[in-house]
């Protein structure tokens, strides 16, 4: 499939999270290997230990720990028959970030001290040169690289990461870039409640008062929502990425994915029930014993009431019969 995947968006109570659920039980019955995200807006919401990097994430490795034990749980056999690629291994830093960005954080720093050497010792601008190089070979970013150095295959990342809380984020990091790399086994990304990886989270710091944010850290400075919120399918060599919308706290107001990447073509949208599909799951929820006296006169009136809409009719209908 020649996308970076799908964006399935739709009015709340259309059934996005079940689209997203019946997808990943066909990949996991074919054979993929299923990394599933279902609520990551409790990454911003719930309050857990953050710790800031020098690129300004704010690291959640008990939360990162957390995905890494859920991912596990049905796709360690895959995992342990994917082999490392040692070209993108250690490429990422603590925070989840490139290591190649944190290393450039210390550039300014480097060349403001080589500059007070050549001041001092009168040095020519072939030395300048030659001390600013040796000053960033010596420049050591901490990675579970120096840790784990010679993993095997990407189970051993994941276990890695499970074991020691610190390297956690960095695990995460390094386990989806592995996954983008690989072509031993198909893999699907799902991340629901996409749009929830954007908005202000509910940790608050110093550093954001006087901004739009108003003290609040928005979502995507969080190691967990940055892990997720890009729109990056098409690095997945043999795999897909599909993001669901949800309206449950937001509005549509400020609604624009195309800022984020996403084209038009790869939008799905989950519309409402036609009134065959309602009667059918009225149906449905009677067999589940969801309603019990429902009279089916009033089909119509109710498929009216709620426009088709399947959250607002179980709702309705759950509360009256």
């Amino acid at each position: 499939i020649r996308k970076a995947g799908f964006l399935i968006d739709g009015h709340k109570g259309t059934g996005k999270s079940q689209v997203l659920n019946l997808l990943a039980m066909w990949a996991r019955r074919n054979g993929w290997l299923v990394v599933l995200e279902p609520n990551p807006s409790r990454y911003s919401k719930e309050i857990a230990e953050i710790k800031r990097s020098n690129n300004g994430v704010y690291i959640q490795n008990e939360f990162a720990q957390q995905f890494l034990e859920a991912m596990s749980l049905a796709n360690r056999h895959m995992l342990e028959e994917i082999p490392l690629d040692r070209e993108a291994y250690g490429t990422r830093a603590i925070d989840g970030e490139s290591v190649e960005v944190t290393r450039r954080l210390y550039e300014p720093l480097i060349e403001k001290t080589v500059d007070t050497e050549v001041e001092n010792d009168g040095l020519s601008a072939s030395q300048r040169l030659q001390k600013i190089a040796e000053y960033k070979r010596q420049v050591r970013i901490p990675s579970m690289a120096d840790v784990l150095t010679e993993p095997q295959n990407v189970w051993e990342i994941v276990e890695f990461g499970l074991q020691n809380e610190s390297y956690a984020a960095q695990a995460v990091a390094e386990t989806l870039l592995q996954l983008q790399r690989q072509t031993t086994h198909p893999v699907l990304v799902i991340v629901d409640e996409w749009n929830e990886c954007f908005p202000c989270s509910e940790y608050v710091s110093i550093r954001y008062d006087n901004t739009r944010f108003n003290g609040y850290i928005p979502a995507y400075h969080l190691s967990m929502p940055r892990a997720l919120h890009r729109w990056d399918g098409h690095k997945y060599r043999r795999g897909l990425k599909i993001c669901a919308t949800s309206w449950q706290r937001y509005k549509r107001r400020d609604y624009r994915p195309e800022l984020l990447g996403v084209k038009e073509h790869e939008i799905r949208t989950v519309r409402n029930f036609t009134q065959h599909e309602f009667a059918n799951y009225v149906v449905y929820m009677r067999l589940m014993n969801i309603l019990h006296n429902f009279p089916a006169e009033d089909l119509e009136y109710y498929y009216m009431l709620t426009g088709g809409n399947g959250w607002q009719a179980r709702r309705v209908l759950s509360a009256l019969y």
